[in-house]
């Protein structure tokens, strides 16, 4: 009974042969670089919009919503300008240097473009968003658990509907609406 390649690739990514893949260590995205400059591995980016089908990025920063809101991965490899690459959006992201924090520390997107900080997100009015843990910290066989998620702004809230803010407001329910205002 010979064994194929095809046949090992089933057995790895498909073992009940459905047609999905059953278990992955990463999600990637291809995009493309058209910021003006490289941008460094390992640099938090987010879609900034698109250019011949692929989604555009640019570095990510705490400071406002517009640069942290759309947070999106990790640059896999360094992107040159005008050139295509690769970004992580969640699992496990081997081969980086970790080694300015620790095993376990949690990381969120710093007021440096691109750039992580560990332990907790910058301070107000820095928005927060997570964007993983760290798995192993080393300087070249580092591990990052990419699982982004961004924080929200109270009127980004379900039910919230906030029209104009003043100072001391108060935010009171009401029934007849069904929301927070």
């Amino acid at each position: 009974f010979p064994v194929t390649i095809e046949d090992m690739l089933k057995s790895v990514y498909d073992t009940d042969n459905d047609g999905v893949v059953d278990s992955a260590e990463k999600q990637v995205l291809d995009v493309r670089n058209s910021t003006g400059s490289s941008i460094p591995k390992g640099s938090v980016v987010y879609i900034s919009g698109a250019t011949g089908q692929m989604p555009n990025i640019t570095l990510a920063d705490a400071d406002t919503e517009a640069t942290s809101s759309k947070t999106i991965g990790l640059t896999l490899d360094v992107i040159a300008n005008n050139t295509n690459g690769t970004i992580i959006t969640s699992g496990i992201f081997h081969n980086i240097d970790t080694s300015a924090f620790t095993d376990g520390a949690s990381l969120w997107l710093s007021s440096t473009a691109g750039g992580m900080v560990a332990g907790a997100p910058p301070a107000e009015p820095a928005h927060s968003v997570f964007i993983g843990w760290v798995a192993y910290a080393h300087p070249t066989n580092g591990k990052i658990v990419v699982a982004i998620q961004n924080g929200y702004e109270l009127n980004e809230l379900h039910q919230v509907s906030v029209s104009s803010e003043a100072n001391q407001d108060v935010l009171r329910y009401e029934a007849s609406s069904g929301l927070w205002k």
